[in-house]
């Protein structure tokens, strides 16, 4: 069969990684072209990572790429798939290891609205292609695969998503281990008042059952609602072999919307979902999102037991989760942070929640080095992402993402990969973590007293400084006072939440060296120094 890939180019990394254990490093071409990893799958002695990059030759164009990386995570293997005519793109996540040890991708062809399956071996090389238009629908979108006992892969997709062809469905596609289509489910909106969706995760049950997230959207226009009235909807549904709903989950309408939401299936029987929350925010001239964290689960009765978006409203989403022994759950994601009032940072994140849904902390990755600048500059703007995620069988933690830094003008602006390593507390280095992990490496509270974990930074600080916090519970009020050297108090900050950020705004204060007490009613529970340096 003649495949449409041409492998292009030799590239070379900007950056080597060293042998380390842990470690938060970048890749870029030698083109200095965008570069993102978008999926990750890994074995016991490799990680194999797709993504997308730009190709500039002979006009620029999205192209897929795949890497290797060893347990050390230096690159053995890296081959981009290009082909101008049809515009390949390995965006989504949907990288999955077949059951004969090979690996499955599929991807939308941008030019014809079309879709592709590429199974491919560890080494990068294409085994099967297969491309798929007209015969499934006249509009596709692709976000999962899966594959079943039999080899079967099980394909997610919406279809007709500008009103097209079937008219915005969601649609499971089966094909068979040659890449021949099987069979196909269609499942139209269960709200009339609902049109417009989008598909994210599919999960298969050993039964060949398999379990879908989507989200549909209506009754207002996609952009500009007359009113809150958006009827943005979480849908998850769960359908037999024949493609029969044998339950299904319909969040209420609250007049938001929440994307597709990826999923993980709990060792109890529930279901976890995390996603993005967007709030209709009207003003006087125009009429916007703002989007914020979100993430929930559903019990083995498929009845919505916990339910947590985070208070921030700033560009931010959760991705993919993972359970851990203890049934909590580790996601990871981004969320946009304030530096300074005009340098705008987005940081990955991951935060630990409790089996109850209780959010227990939260750990900020950034990769600020010699080619991203420190967040002092007026104007600066660097977006840090995390778009998969996977647990080792030691229980250390790989995510996969990017770097953008597009504000600042430079040699180096644009996108970069980035792949980030940490243990199994979600710690890169030891003595900058926020752990949010299996277990705490603190020692633990005095008894009866309640344990709570600090991060000051920067330290010594200039103009503002940020109290990174954690405490496990609390029963009364919690209060960060600051005093100067002679006990004079300066300022003091709530706690609201059981994990957060409080940032203590240094412009006015003088030079010198401040104390800090973390207060629980009478029970100090953390204190340090904080320099202030003119």
């Amino acid at each position: 069969m003649k495949t449409l890939f041409a492998i292009v180019g030799t590239f070379a990394l900007c950056l080597q990684l060293t042998a380390q254990p842990y470690f938060n490093e970048l890749y870029r071409t030698d083109t200095n072209t965008a570069t993102i990893f978008r999926s990750i799958v890994t074995t016991d002695t490799a990680w194999y990572i797709t993504g997308v990059t730009v190709v500039p030759t002979p006009t620029p164009h999205n192209a897929g790429f795949f890497t290797r990386l060893n347990s050390t995570g230096n690159i053995e293997v890296l081959k981009v798939y290009t082909d101008t005519l049809r515009n390949l793109e390995l965006w989504n996540d949907a990288l999955i290891a077949t059951n004969n040890g090979n690996l499955a991708i599929v991807g939308r062809n941008q030019m014809d609205s079309g879709f592709f399956l590429t199974i491919f071996d560890v080494n990068g090389d294409t085994l099967l292609y297969r491309h798929y238009g007209q015969e499934i629908s006249n509009a596709i979108t692709v976000t999962q695969i899966q594959q079943d006992s039999e080899d079967n892969y099980y394909v997610l997709a919406i279809l007709g998503i500008s009103g097209v062809g079937d008219g915005n469905k969601v649609s499971v596609i089966k094909i068979d281990a040659l890449g021949n289509k099987v069979d196909q489910f269609n499942f139209p909106s269960p709200d009339p008042f609902c049109i417009y969706k989008t598909a994210s995760d599919l999960q298969l049950l050993p039964n060949n059952h398999f379990i879908v997230s989507s989200t549909i959207y209506g009754p207002c226009p996609a952009y500009y609602p007359p009113d809150d009235s958006c009827r943005g909807r979480t849908w998850i549904f769960e359908a037999d072999e024949t493609g029969a709903i044998v339950w299904q989950y319909l969040s209420p309408a609250l007049g938001r919307v929440v994307t597709a939401p990826k999923l993980t299936l709990t060792k109890d029987g529930g279901i976890v979902f995390s996603g993005q929350e967007k709030f209709i925010i009207n003003s006087n001239s125009y009429i916007a999102f703002n989007e914020r964290q979100y993430i929930g689960k559903l019990n083995n009765n498929h009845e919505l037991a916990w339910e947590y978006t985070n208070p921030y409203i700033g560009a931010a989403y959760f991705s993919r989760s993972v359970e851990l022994a203890d049934g909590s759950i580790l996601v990871c994601g981004r969320i946009a942070r304030w530096i300074n009032p005009d340098s705008l940072r987005y940081a990955a994140v991951i935060t630990k929640f409790s089996a109850n849904g209780d959010s227990l902390g939260t750990q900020f990755y950034y990769r600020l080095s010699d080619y991203f600048h420190s967040g002092s500059k007026v104007g600066d703007h660097v977006e840090h992402y995390f778009q998969d995620m996977v647990m080792l069988p030691d229980s250390s933690l790989v995510m996969v993402g990017e770097v953008i830094d597009n504000w600042t003008p430079s040699p180096t602006a644009g996108y970069w990969a980035w792949v980030v390593h940490t243990d199994k507390y979600g710690c890169v280095e030891q003595e900058t973590c926020f752990p949010v992990g299996i277990a705490s490496p603190l020692p633990p509270p005095k008894e009866g007293v309640i344990g709570v974990y600090m991060k000051v930074y920067p330290n010594p600080a200039r103009d503002y400084v940020t109290f990174a916090y954690s405490v496990p519970s609390k029963t009364e009020a919690i209060l960060l006072v600051i005093t100067d050297p002679t006990g004079k108090e300066i300022t003091q900050l709530p706690f609201t939440n059981l994990s957060g950020e409080l940032l203590w705004d240094t412009r006015t204060i003088p030079t010198g060296l401040y104390y800090y007490t973390v207060l629980s009613g009478t029970d100090r529970l953390a204190s340090g120094t904080v320099s202030i340096v003119k």
